[in-house]
């Protein structure tokens, strides 16, 4: 007996038992077991069929993990793998994954090639499917890098491809990023409409995950329509289902999304400062920084609303190393605004000013979408300073007078 040959036919065994270990929930002991089996049928070129439909059916799932070095290393040799097999429908869908978790992991050009390769790909070789989730995804990615006009004209053509309505999952992502790009565009109307088609398409198939996330999305666009009763509601439903369906990422930004209409819309900053803990606990397990330095801006803006000020001005400052050294120039003048107000507040006047005029000169270098927001927030701060300052001279000036 050949002991590779039987050596082999272990690890196809092995793999395909995997294969039907992965279902909700998946525990970390069972999904240890199951990347162990993918990482043995990788090593072996007689296992590619099984390694495949492995990445297939793990792959959704692995978004929502914390084990991202891992994951993306095994997306790798998949694509490697891929490529010498001359399999071109498995070399689209690990471009179509590995550019969909760099998505995710605020990756952008690296998401950017290898969903433009899995685009490009699918349309050469005529494999609609993969093509109409590689245009969505990087539809997405557009959206976030402001590329807007790039996005909804990619999302149009989308739309042509998705006539024969066979593909309901993808019709509610295609709906969930026109919300997001209404949004980005203060088209409140459009993307209360496109955002509530988004929720309708997952109901109707049950994934109670997609939906959720839709509701999330939709909060914000009923707080800019002052109904943040209604958006305290979904977000509510939305944390019980991330919750019992195991996505801990988008539950903590539900968490976040919650803080923030109790705190700035509903008046309930200590209640938010509870949703915003949630929050960071999650983002910090998983290593999520960007979502990790949001949440500690906003904790800090709460102390502020408390009055807790040595608080607030340390987790403001906190804030602002944590997005200088992510490279985010506009959060971080956002969180500057915020400890210039808290410094005024304590009583340290000069040092708010000068920073004030400092943050100013760093404003100017921002792209005119981000500037004028933060520029906004920075004259908010400027008139509070100098309606303090003039109600502190007219204070004194009465008292001078009645004396």
């Amino acid at each position: 007996m050949d002991p590779g040959a039987t050596f082999r036919t272990y690890l196809i065994r092995n793999a395909r038992h995997a294969l039907r270990q992965i279902r909700e929930p998946l525990t970390f002991e069972r999904l240890s077991t199951i990347l162990q089996a993918l990482d043995f049928a990788l090593a072996y070129p007689q296992a590619w069929p099984e390694a495949r439909a492995l990445f297939a059916a793990l792959a959704p799932l692995m978004a929502y993990r914390n084990l991202h070095a891992v994951w993306l290393d095994m997306l790798n040799q998949g694509l490697t793998q891929a490529q010498q097999h001359g399999d071109s429908e498995g070399e689209i869908m690990l471009h179509f994954y590995l550019g969909d978790f760099l998505r995710r992991m605020d990756r952008g050009e690296e998401a950017q090639h290898h969903l433009q390769r899995a685009l490009h790909m699918a349309t050469d070789l005529g494999l609609r499917v993969w093509r109409v989730r590689a245009a969505n995804r990087l539809a997405m990615l557009w959206r976030r890098q402001r590329r807007w006009s790039e996005a909804e004209n990619l999302l149009r053509e989308v739309e042509t491809w998705l006539k024969e309505g066979d593909m309901p999952w993808e019709e509610g992502y295609a709906c969930l990023t026109w919300g997001a790009l209404h949004f980005d565009q203060r088209r409140w109307q459009d993307a209360l409409q496109a955002l509530q088609c988004s929720v309708a398409r997952w109901n109707a198939i049950s994934d109670h995950r997609m939906k959720a996330r839709a509701l999330m999305n939709l909060a914000p666009v009923l707080r800019r329509l002052g109904r943040a009763e209604e958006a305290e509601k979904y977000l509510r439903d939305a944390i019980e289902a991330l919750a019992s369906e195991g996505d801990s990422v988008a539950l903590g930004v539900a968490y976040l999304n919650l803080g923030v209409t109790l705190s700035d819309h509903l008046n309930r900053p200590e209640e938010a400062l509870l949703c915003y803990r949630q929050a960071e606990r999650i983002f910090r397990a998983f290593g999520d920084d960007l979502h990790l330095n949001m949440v500690i801006t906003d904790i800090g803006r709460a102390y502020f609303d408390l009055k807790r000020w040595p608080e607030a001005i340390r987790t403001l400052q906190q804030a602002v190393a944590r997005w200088d050294v992510h490279g985010d120039l506009s959060r971080r003048i956002n969180a500057q605004a915020a400890l210039i107000a808290a410094l005024y507040e304590i009583g340290k006047r000069e040092e708010a000013w000068r920073m004030l005029t400092k943050v100013r000169a760093d404003a100017k270098r921002l792209p005119p979408a981000h500037r004028v927001a933060r520029e906004d927030a920075l004259a908010q701060v400027e008139a509070m300073m100098k309606r303090r300052e003039g109600h502190a001279r007219s204070s004194e000036n009465s008292v001078v007078s009645s004396a």
